[in-house]
C-alpha cells in the first residue's frame, strides 16, 4: 500500500528538482490556489465577465427580433372605440340595432342576424372614417373598431 501511495508522487518529486524558471511551482500555486476557497471559480468567472464586459461594452450590439419595438395598440377602454370581433349575439345584438338607428339607418332596413348587423356597421363606419376623418379607403378598410354614436351598452364581457 505504502508503494502504492509513493510510485504517483515520484514524477513529481522529479519535476520540482528539474524545473525550469519556477515551471512547476508556479502551476502548483495555480491549482491550490484555485482550489481554495478564496480562489474558487467564482470569483475568476466574476472577474473575466467584468473585463469582458469592460472590453466590449463600448460596441452597440444590434437588437434581435424580440428586442425591437413594437407598435403599441391603444385598448377599446382608453380610445373609446368598440372592437367587431368582440360583439356577440347573446350580448350585442339589441346595441347593434340601438346603433344602426342611430346612424340613419331605417328600422325595417336593420338585418336579422348578427353577422350581416356587423356587416353594415363595418360599412358605415368606413365611410365615416373617409368623410369624417379624412381617412383613405385601404386605412379605414383595415380598422377593426368603431366609434360608437349612440348610447348602447356594448358589454364586451358576460360580467
Amino acid at each position: 500500500m505504502i508503494k502504492s501511495a509513493f510510485d504517483p508522487s515520484t514524477p513529481h518529486v522529479k519535476w520540482r528538482r528539474e524545473q525550469i524558471d519556477n515551471e512547476y511551482e508556479a502551476r502548483f500555486a495555480t491549482i491550490s490556489h484555485a482550489l481554495s476557497s478564496e480562489g474558487h471559480f467564482k470569483t475568476e468567472r466574476i472577474d473575466a465577465k467584468k473585463a469582458n464586459v469592460d472590453d466590449k461594452g463600448v460596441k452597440f450590439k444590434r437588437q434581435n427580433v424580440s428586442q425591437k419595438t413594437k407598435k403599441r395598440y391603444q385598448t377599446a377602454a382608453v380610445t373609446g372605440l368598440i372592437p367587431h370581433g368582440k360583439l356577440v349575439k347573446a350580448r350585442n345584438m339589441d346595441d347593434l340595432r340601438i346603433e344602426l338607428l342611430s346612424r340613419d339607418v331605417p328600422e325595417d332596413v336593420v338585418p336579422d342576424s348578427i353577422t350581416e348587423r356587423k356587416e353594415m356597421l363595418k360599412q358605415l363606419e368606413v365611410e365615416r372614417l373617409m368623410s369624417d376623418c379624412g381617412v383613405p379607403e385601404a386605412d379605414a378598410l383595415a380598422h377593426k373598431e368603431f366609434k360608437k354614436m349612440s348610447n348602447a351598452p356594448f358589454k364586451l364581457t358576460d360580467d
